[in-house]
């Protein structure tokens, strides 16, 4: 009984409640009008959206195809679309660029432990640690992952510059927008042949190239400097007591300026000693030379066997 005469009590009550949701209407769609006016006549026009706005905070969507690759530390990175959006998690605005990861060197390795800052009007960013997508890639193989960075509302492509690594050593410098000027260290090749015999020894230069890092243990050369690569066979020509054990000791550059160095390791040269007529091919000697590196070198052989201290270089130019 007390449901059915409420209900009657409230049907009682509708033509009431009509009249009074309907002054409200009249009201508010005059506040609407006026308020429609007033922003109008403040600025000229009615404002409307972009249709490139997110939705979320201030962050604006936008995408910038970046398409260049630098050399870093045994890899060669190509930076494919780069995407500034509110974050998913956080709602904060970031900055997330595609990119291919090719590992030049022989044992795996990650690109995780690079420096990497992204600038904009004077503002600097460092990669978001554990949101950035940086695979372990298995020697000469490829893999794909991403940079991310977070940003804030000053952020623009248009003046924004990708720098890797520290001051310490050789950095990467890539413009995203049109301004800054693109430092890829891409490696270049060295047009070095020759043939040279040392008494016993027998060293023919094939080939080499001048970097700014080293592939073998994924590291970048300090600033200032390069790392110049050679590529030789040797043969041991005349039989030796005991073989003969080829070493880093055998090995010299000269530089432009007349002074010497050695090799920075022995790890591609052979284990054991090399007996007559044996010839090992591909043998890797990595030398640390100055930035710019162009002049002219001599990769010099020495036979210091069996009291043998004969000396022979081959010569070439590094452009």
């Amino acid at each position: 009984m007390r449901d059915r005469n409420a209900g009657r009590g409230t049907g009682r009550r509708v033509p009431a409640v009509l009249a009074v949701l309907g002054s409200a209407v009249l009201t508010a769609a005059c506040q609407s009008s006026t308020h429609g006016q007033g922003s109008q006549a403040a600025g000229g026009t009615t404002a409307t959206s972009s249709a490139n706005s997110t939705a979320t905070g201030s962050a604006t969507t936008a995408t910038r195809e970046i398409g260049k690759s630098f050399w870093f530390a045994g890899f060669k990175v190509t930076l494919g679309q780069a995407t500034l959006a509110a974050d998913s998690q956080t709602g904060s605005p970031s900055v997330q660029i595609a990119a291919t990861f090719e590992n030049q060197g022989e044992t795996g390795a990650s690109f995780g432990n690079v420096s990497l800052d992204l600038a904009s009007a004077g503002n600097h960013y460092q990669a978001t640690p554990g949101l950035d997508d940086l695979p372990e890639v298995p020697g000469l193989a490829t893999g794909k992952g991403r940079l991310t960075f977070g940003v804030d509302n000053r952020f623009s492509f248009d003046d924004a510059v990708l720098t890797v690594g520290t001051g310490a050593h050789q950095q990467a410098v890539v413009p995203l927008g049109t301004t800054g000027t693109l430092t890829a260290r891409q490696p270049s090749t060295l047009a070095a042949t020759g043939t040279v015999n040392a008494d016993k020894l027998r060293v023919t230069l094939t080939g080499g190239q001048v970097r700014a890092d080293r592939i073998r243990d994924h590291t970048e050369v300090d600033r200032g400097k390069l790392s110049l690569e050679v590529t030789l066979t040797t043969t041991v020509v005349r039989p030796s007591a005991g073989g003969y054990p080829l070493l880093r000791d055998n090995f010299t550059l000269k530089l432009p300026d007349g002074t010497t160095v050695a090799p920075n390791d022995d790890e591609h040269l052979p284990t054991h000693p090399l007996v007559a007529h044996e010839t090992v091919k591909g043998i890797n000697l990595w030398f640390t030379v100055d930035d710019p590196a162009a002049g002219r070198y001599q990769l010099l052989a020495t036979d210091n066997w069996d009291g043998s201290h004969v000396t022979a270089g081959v010569p070439f130019t590094v452009g």
